[in-house]
């Protein structure tokens, strides 16, 4: 009955001389022997008080593993999520000008919300932008899905599609899906409440519509919620990732090309928010166009973007690749620290006032002098280490 429990305490061991002889640090022996007296004796404890059968909890071990692994071919298996054909779309913008027009008592006086901005987001590629409060996020966001009213607006600058010029971009409005921030979904729907949105928007035949929707739940992740009420503060329903996913879904009904998301991870903690940005990444795997706004993202979170885009007071100052912005900052005099999250980074820099924001943008200026940034910077750097030292 032990033979099992024996083996395990051997091979345990094992692995504990081999960590020993490879650190050689007597402190961290001490521990690791430590930790090792403690683990073995209570494993004798569970079987000497309970009869623990190994042999029963080696087959329960192994059928977890067995459903791990299944769950993991799946994750691999939906990474195409495909709902059929659709058009590929890259969307440019050049010399864009946003100015709003603000009346302080009785004086007209100009404020710039995006200032001679160019960029582009490309199919199969999920892009982010990221930026501080107020950097003209969501604005920029509005005017390229065709959401942005003019009222008190000036617009002017060229927009492309595919490489061709285009006046009006609510002609492209089906090929289009723009997800906001606050979830819209009725609080006594079920998530199968996708069917009412499909009857509403899709001109095609009731079996094509059940098929789409009931392949969206499955590639949503939501198939054991999907007969759950969505709920609100006052009913209880699904949780907050299963209802942005939701939200999702009743955009990509209509199986767009171009997808716009405001934020989409407010308000969600670190794993739900993780699944939605990893449905994302998928739907950029299968050739769509992603593009979404987002605060201040976690590392792992980071590491999902292909493109990235650094909007700070309507001035873009990074478009490219996201993994090499780090490479970009680093060539200027602005290294992110080891082990850091590169956004919680760029975030400190966008806000450092007089610093960055005002130096760069596309391009460099005329008074830009990145070795007077570089020795104020680093001063800054000195006196937040002597503070520290005093501190310890």
């Amino acid at each position: 009955m032990f033979q099992e429990y024996k083996n395990f305490q051997s091979q345990f061991q094992n692995k504990i001389d081999y960590y020993i002889k490879i650190l050689k640090n007597r402190s961290i022996i001490l521990i690791l022997e430590f930790i090792n007296s403690i683990f073995l004796k209570e494993q004798q404890q569970k079987i000497n008080k309970k009869r623990f059968d190994v042999r029963q909890a080696l087959n329960v071990w192994y059928q977890i593993l067995a459903n791990r692994e299944e769950q993991l071919v799946n994750t691999d298996n939906r990474a195409e999520f495909s709902l059929g054909k659709f058009t590929p779309i890259e969307l440019e913008w050049d010399k864009l000008m946003i100015n709003a027009t603000i009346k302080v008592g009785n004086v007209n006086t100009q404020k710039c919300l995006l200032n001679n901005l160019k960029g582009v987001m490309k199919p199969a590629h999920f892009t982010a932008i990221l930026g501080p409060s107020g950097s003209g996020k969501t604005t920029l966001l509005n005017f390229l899905s065709g959401r942005l009213i003019s009222g008190n607006l000036e617009i002017s600058g060229e927009l492309m599609l595919n490489g061709k010029r285009i006046d009006d971009i609510d002609k492209f409005n089906d090929q289009m899906a723009y997800v906001m921030q606050d979830d819209i979904l009725l609080a006594t729907f079920s998530l199968r409440g996708l069917y009412f949105s499909a009857n509403m928007r899709l001109t095609i035949s009731e079996e094509e519509k059940h098929q789409r929707v009931e392949a969206l739940i499955r590639e949503l992740g939501i198939t054991k919620c999907a007969d759950t009420r969505v709920g609100n503060t006052q009913i209880r329903g699904v949780s907050g990732g299963e209802r942005k996913r939701a939200s999702i879904g009743v955009e990509l009904l209509t199986n767009p090309s171009l997808i716009f998301l405001d934020e989409p991870t407010t308000g969600l903690d670190s794993s739900t928010a993780l699944q939605v940005i990893d449905l994302l990444k998928r739907l950029a795997k299968n050739g769509r166009t992603i593009v979404s706004t987002i605060h201040q993202p976690s590392s792992e979170i980071f590491n999902n973007f292909d493109r990235l885009m650094l909007l700070v007071r309507g001035n873009i100052i990074y478009q490219g690749d996201a993994e090499e912005a780090i490479n970009y900052y680093g060539n200027m005099g602005f290294q992110c620290p080891n082990f850091s999250n590169p956004s919680d980074y760029f975030m400190k820099l966008m806000n450092e006032e007089g610093l960055l924001v005002e130096k760069i943008q596309v391009g460099e200026s005329e008074d830009f002098d990145e070795a007077k940034i570089k020795e104020e910077f680093e001063e800054r750097l000195k006196q937040l280490l002597i503070i520290t030292i005093h501190l310890i």
